[in-house]
């Protein structure tokens, strides 16, 4: 027999009936096949259902008029007696027919009494409703198994054929609402089965903690050797299913939906199984997922190997932290923040190997500084920085026995490299150094060959966070050409920022007891809005400006603030502000920066802006804490503009420092600049920063340009929503689906949330959606109302972008509507 649908078979038995009659009285006791029933009928037949009045089926029938007409009349209960339709039975033809006599006559179904007993009409409604999704097309004779799948399928609303491995992870994520599920459906008893089936120990009861402790203990085992089994075997899988179950933990860790019910589940069966106990010692553990208590052992095993002999004991054992570290970090318990230390194991590890050969370079002798910073050595203040971020978030000894010695050893380095690097810019007396781009250049090389221009200017974007944002762009589908550049002297924002701007005439400094005022274009310079003061003057009307957190509104708005403008410069300083700390929060706002870029850079090119250039004023030292920089001795800075970096005016000879004629670094000025040699400070009251700038060193100084263009011109994708409807179940799943875009389609992250009468019901983590759609499982969270509004918000802007009103149709919790 050739395989068919359901709807398939109904439309076969419709057919044959009426080749024969003109008119069919069908009755479905429960109503089993009408969620499907009018999708069945061929074109040709017209339905009539029953809707609680069989006299308002005889009206319909009779001001019509025409008997030959063909009809189905479609009644979801058992036949009357006497019937009320009789007439027409006896006209036609009068046939009862549920799903369970279908699944018998047609599909060949022969289901033992117990699961006879099942085939209520609620759970038949249900399967009908999924059929195409569980059971799609058979072939009968239909198997008791495959009979048993489909019900529990449908029960939990899976979108395909059923996979007991995400069957099992919505229970344990929904324990309570799964279970009445199943209890209330009389399915309970096959689920138990089905599990069983696959390899699950056999159990009485729907157990959520030992189905959980099944799973997780049973990768425990399969991903580690050398843990005894002794106790455990009640408990586990049998062998031959244990890598399946691995495989679904490892497919709940990692579901953004799912994750926090690993995480609870784990907690509970980690302690109530002893198991940081069982596997200390173990010869291999490093690729269990399940539980924190392996990221604790192997943890406590590095600490021992480095304690007490600082870096030479990191560098000693760097290969075995980084394999560990490798497997570790891909791990949930890294991904989900739970465990911090292996980025700083392996951060740590990084820069200890780059800082030693750096200064490997160094002694040996002549080295090419600022090739050398914009090729490799920047990673080293990327990576420290990222490691001193961290330092308040991991555990005491891991900061004593990784970051102490590795800030010791990176402050060092600091000094070395610098200390050369200014002995070499004092030998060649002059500034920018020859063949470097230079800062005072940057307006003409890269804004007039442009008809059309976007240009940010972040300040202290120092060349580190150039490349990651960089890289970040990147990601997102953009092209992005980095080119390296020199900052201005002194590596402050009044001057560098200035030395960006168009120049009809060479800058001047002049200094004062008070401040550095800088003269561009015979006009005195001290603020953003003196700098936009002059480029308005140049450019009137060809030039707009906005702020970079402006740029998140909608582009028609943004059409009418920037009109016609053939420039847009967009302006931002908060990394300036942020960077007086160093700690998580300075990391947290480089993600939220990047974030706003990539949304203003595709917002420019959405309103006329194809191009955008991202360029700074100066970069930034970020000094170790506890700080041992030196402080210049015999220093006076009466009469002089000064800083912690610089000093500027007439300034005398001090040991320590070293100093530049004004007119040798790029301006029509008399007197000299003072700068400090290497990383050292210049007397001044007030605590000592970890975060300076103004000086020369090659983080103030070495910059650079990025230029952005998306690889086909970009616009973010839409999303919509889809799922089954109405509701009928508490927890269910919505797919998230991306629309085509006309434009290169930039990925967007988006978050799903449930609303009922202005309250928020449910809600899931944010996810990212590019081209490929995205199933998540929403679960109605504090009430269960008759309608809801699901919306789709966009993570970043906030915006929601995609709404839509279900109902909710939800059997079992009516005392909660």
């Amino acid at each position: 027999m050739t395989s068919q649908s359901l709807k398939e078979a109904i439309r076969s038995i419709l057919e044959k009936k009426f080749s024969e009659n003109s008119m069919l009285v069908w009755y479905d006791a429960g109503g089993t096949i009408e969620p499907v029933i009018d999708q069945a009928v061929p074109k040709d037949i017209d339905i009539i259902k029953y809707e609680g009045s069989y006299l308002q089926i005889r009206a319909e029938i009779e001001k019509e008029g025409d008997l030959e007409k063909k009809r189905l009349i479609y009644i979801p209960r058992k036949p009357l007696k006497p019937s009320w339709l009789r007439d027409y039975e006896l006209f036609g033809e009068k046939i009862e027919m549920s799903l369970p006599k279908l699944l018998h006559e047609v599909f060949g179904s022969r289901a033992k009494p117990e699961l006879a007993t099942v085939l209520t009409p609620a759970n038949c409604r249900r399967l009908a409703s999924k059929w195409d999704e569980v059971l799609d097309r058979v072939e009968p004779p239909l198997s008791e198994e495959k009979l048993e799948e489909g019900l529990v399928a449908a029960l939990l609303d899976q979108s395909s054929r059923f996979d007991v491995q995400r069957a099992v992870l919505t229970f344990l994520a929904y324990p309570e609402d799964v279970k009445k599920r199943f209890e209330k459906s009389g399915l309970k008893q096959i689920f138990l089965k089905l599990l069983h089936r696959n390899g699950l120990p056999l159990m009485n009861e729907l157990d959520a903690k030992r189905v959980a402790a099944t799973l997780l203990l049973s990768e425990f085992i399969f991903n580690s050797e050398g843990i005894e089994e002794k106790g455990l075997e009640a408990v586990l899988a049998e062998k031959k299913f244990r890598k399946f179950w691995s495989d679904a933990v490892h497919e709940w860790a990692a579901n953004a939906t799912l994750v926090e019910s690993f995480i609870q589940w784990s907690k509970k069966v980690e302690s109530e199984y002893n198991i940081k106990e069982k596997i200390y010692g173990v010869r291999e553990i490093a690729k269990v997922e399940s539980f924190k208590a392996v990221d604790d052992v192997l943890l406590e095993e590095i600490e021992a190997r480095v304690a007490a002999r600082g870096v030479k004991g990191i560098l000693e054992n760097t290969e075995f932290i980084e394999n560990i570290a490798k497997v570790r970090e891909n791990k949930v318990w890294t991904r989900e923040g739970k465990i911090k230390e292996w980025r700083v194991l392996r951060k740590a590890a990084d820069v200890l190997k780059g800082i030693e050969d750096s200064l490997a370079k160094l002694a040996r002798g002549k080295v090419a500084f600022t090739e050398a910073y914009f090729n490799q050595w920047w990673r080293l203040d990327q990576i420290y920085r990222e490691l001193a971020s961290l330092e308040k978030e991991v555990r005491y000894s891991v900061r004593s026995a990784f970051i102490e010695p590795v800030a010791q050893k990176y402050q060092e380095w600091l000094e070395e490299a610098n200390n050369a690097f200014t002995k070499e810019v004092a030998t060649l007396g002059k500034w920018p150094l020859p063949s470097i781009f230079s800062q005072t250049s940057f307006w003409k090389e890269y804004v007039k060959p442009h008809r059309k221009l976007c240009i940010f200017f972040l300040d202290a974007l120092r060349f580190e966070l150039q490349k990651r944002l960089s890289e970040m762009l990147k990601k997102k589908g953009y092209k992005v050409k980095h080119t390296a550049m020199l900052s201005s002297l002194p590596s402050i924002t009044e001057v560098c920022m200035t030395s960006l701007l168009p120049h009809d005439e060479e800058m001047r400094l002049e200094p004062s007891d008070e401040e550095l005022i800088v003269v561009l274009n015979g006009e005195k310079i001290k603020s953003k809005e003196d700098r936009q003061d002059l480029l308005k003057k140049v450019y009137k009307d060809e030039i707009a400006f906005l702020e970079l957190d402006q740029l998140k509104g909608d582009p028609q708005s943004l059409l009418k603030e920037v009109e016609e403008a053939r420039i847009l410069a967009v302006m931002d300083r908060e990394i300036d502000k942020a960077g007086t700390f160093i700690s998580g929060d300075l990391l947290d706002y480089l993600d939220t920066l990047v974030k706003k870029v990539i949304i203003a850079v595709e917002k420019a090119a959405l309103i006329g802006y194809p191009k955008t250039i991202i360029t700074t004023d100066h970069g930034f030292l970020i000094i170790p804490e506890p700080a041992k920089v030196e402080t210049v001795k015999g220093f006076s800075g009466k009469g002089l503009t000064v800083s912690r970096r610089y000093a500027v005016g007439r300034p005398p000879k001090v040991k320590g420092c070293f100093t530049l004629p004004l007119r040798n670094i790029g301006y029509e000025s008399d007197g000299e600049i003072l700068f400090p040699q290497g990383i050292s400070y210049l007397p001044k009251r007030g605590a000592k920063e970890i975060y300076i700038h103004g000086g020369v060193s090659l983080q103030e100084c070495c910059i650079g340009v990025l230029e952005v263009e998306p690889k086909g011109l970009g616009e973010r994708v839409d999303v919509k929503a889809e799922l089954s409807e109405p509701i009928t179940t508490r927890i269910f799943r919505v797919k998230l689906v991306p629309l085509p875009t006309r434009l290169f389609p930039i990925p967007r992250k988006v978050k799903l949330e449930l609303w009922s009468k202005g309250e928020l019901i449910g809600e899931q983590k944010e996810i990212e959606l590019s081209r490929e759609p995205k199933e998540l499982w929403l679960r109605l969270e504090k009430k269960i109302p008759k309608m809801v509004e699901m919306r789709v918000r966009d993570a970043d802007t906030q915006e929601v972008i995609y709404t839509k009103s279900v109902s909710v149709a939800l059997e079992g919790y009516d005392e909660f509507i």
